[in-house]
């Protein structure tokens, strides 16, 4: 029976995906775990495997055309069977209804106008479009800069300020000069734009003791590594930080899935350590030092893209004592690290230097209180500040 090639959904916010280049040409023989076509999605461009051997037959998107995902776009057939073919699925053909795929959860993906029938709206990012309806601007009328013609939130921004500056009698050149932005820039933009309009946030802080955090990092070891080891375990026992707010719920979520921030060349990515809360320290140091190279060298595979189910950003290598971040949706919860300094402190009645470093959580308060948030920094200021020299949890 001929295997379906779906367009990839790497997110719960991904409604569809762009075609951008056929690696492999229809009738091809490919094999499992091949990459046979890049797709652009909401966070990257990723490599599209094959999943299985057999021939490319029935490719239903051209390059350059978008689907909504789980979109069926081809077939991967074994020798002498045959294939009925398939409809073109592309926004410039008529979108088909996304197919249920495999293993989906109830989470589902709505049809556009387009795929309903009806008459083909501009593409454009959820946050371009809410943001136009917001300000009154008709998306026909913005000029795409996005990938595959999509309007994106700085376009529907750049038609805003030519508007507001009409109305004051100034010329729009003299608003300044642009600057070009890459996909994960104004993908970065508009998820942060949206997270940050729409999820009330609670920032908790602390600092902690590094003593021991120092000690521990060695041998290869990074802080990053030390803190995402704790706080993945930090999260088994408060499990109410590794959530989610859907559809008026909270639903607590059955992975560990700790997201990193990596500033790339290209802009900020947040790549995945899936199930970090089973790693062993070193299996995570290596884990997550051959993560953030993919993500620098742009070689990030569609695994690498899944959605977070909690975030930890370190800006203590930007000399930054501390940052208050913006939650990285769906997930409920992000932790931002600081610079490690020597500080004053008050142990009994003696003044002493230890290094510090300050922690920032900051939570979707509609799934977490401040109680919650504050156990759960509490006992992962404590497990780091517990750790033994080798590196393992603390006490």
């Amino acid at each position: 029976m001929p295997v379906e090639v779906f367009l990839p959904q790497l997110g719960m916010m991904q409604t569809e995906g762009l075609l951008v280049k056929w690696l492999r040409e229809e009738g091809a023989q490919v094999s499992a775990g091949e990459a046979i076509a890049v797709v652009q999605t909401d966070k990257a461009d990723v490599d599209l495997e094959a999943p299985a051997d057999g021939r490319l037959v029935s490719v239903s998107l051209a390059e350059g055309e978008s689907a909504p995902v789980g979109t069926v776009i081809a077939y991967i057939a074994a020798p002498g069977e045959s294939v009925t073919p398939l409809p073109p699925v592309g926004r410039s053909g008529g979108a088909a209804e996304p197919a249920k795929r495999r293993g989906e959860d109830s989470v589902g993906v709505r049809p556009t106008a387009a795929a309903k029938g009806g008459a083909a709206e501009p593409k454009a990012s959820p946050v371009a479009r809410r943001l136009a309806r917001e300000l009154g601007i008709d998306l026909a009328t913005v000029q795409a800069t996005g990938p595959g013609a999509r309007v994106t939130e700085t376009d529907v921004r750049a038609v805003a300020a030519r508007v507001l500056a009409s109305s004051a009698g100034a010329p729009s050149d003299s608003l300044g000069v642009e600057r070009p932005q890459s996909r994960a820039r104004q993908v970065t933009a508009e998820r942060t734009a949206l997270a940050f309009s729409t999820v009330p946030h609670l920032y908790l802080e602390t600092a902690v003791d590094a003593t021991a955090l120092l000690a521990a990092a060695r041998d290869g070891v990074t802080v990053t590594d030390l803190v995402v080891y704790v706080v993945a375990r930090s999260l088994r026992a408060h499990p109410d930080l590794n959530a989610t707010f859907a559809a008026g719920k909270v639903i607590e979520l059955s992975r560990v899935d700790i997201g990193l921030a990596v500033d790339t060349p290209d802009g900020l990515y947040v790549p995945v350590l899936p199930e970090a809360d089973r790693l062993e320290l070193a299996e995570l140091s290596a884990a997550r030092a051959a993560l953030v190279d993919r993500a620098r060298e742009g070689a990030l595979a569609a695994a690498d893209l899944l959605d977070a189910s909690f975030t930890v950003t370190n800006l203590g290598v930007f000399d930054v004592d501390a940052a208050w971040p913006v939650i990285n949706v769906p997930g409920a919860a992000i932790l931002a690290t600081g610079r490690i300094r020597r500080e004053p402190v008050a142990v009994g009645d003696e003044v002493v230097v230890r290094p510090r470093m300050r922690l920032v959580l900051a939570a979707d308060h509609r799934a977490v209180d401040g109680a919650q948030g504050a156990r759960f920094l509490g006992d992962t200021k404590a497990a780091l500040e517990s750790l033994d020299v080798d590196g393992h949890r603390g006490a």
